[in-house]
């Protein structure tokens, strides 16, 4: 017998949907976001984060330790972030991550940490010479 995701209502749009986000709100979302290139993700930033990826072997900075994390990185994190005076195209600025990592160390930069994962990875990074 079949099992059938519950519908959830929008309180926006007042349609039922069975995603986890409205249809409706993610197109809205995503066309005030805009393009990539457009919040910053040129040519030369795609550079650097295909160069901090191999460099990192594509190993998350928590190296899988993480709940949720299987270990391998899809995403670059500047550790100190561009809005307190991080350099956006420095690869020793950068570390490699997986998604859900990156998100948790998003959430720690908003708050002005830097995870301890993200330091031990960095000092990992620094003592072989890949870094400065």
């Amino acid at each position: 017998m079949p099992t059938y995701a519950p519908q959830k209502l929008c309180p926006v749009h007042r349609t039922l949907h069975s995603d986890d986000r409205c249809p409706r709100c993610v197109s809205i979302y995503e066309a005030r976001r805009g393009n990539s290139h457009r919040r910053g993700y040129d040519s030369r930033w795609v550079k650097v984060r295909n160069f901090v990826l191999q460099r990192d072997g594509y190993q998350c900075f928590c190296g899988g330790t993480e709940p949720g994390c299987d270990g391998i990185a899809t995403e670059v994190h500047h550790v100190k972030p561009i809005a307190q005076g991080g350099a956006r195209l420095d690869p020793d600025n950068c570390i490699s991550g997986a998604h859900s990592c990156h998100m948790k160390a998003e959430a720690a930069a908003r708050k002005g940490v830097v995870l301890s994962k993200i330091l031990e990875a960095f000092e990992q990074l620094r003592a072989r010479g890949l870094v400065r």
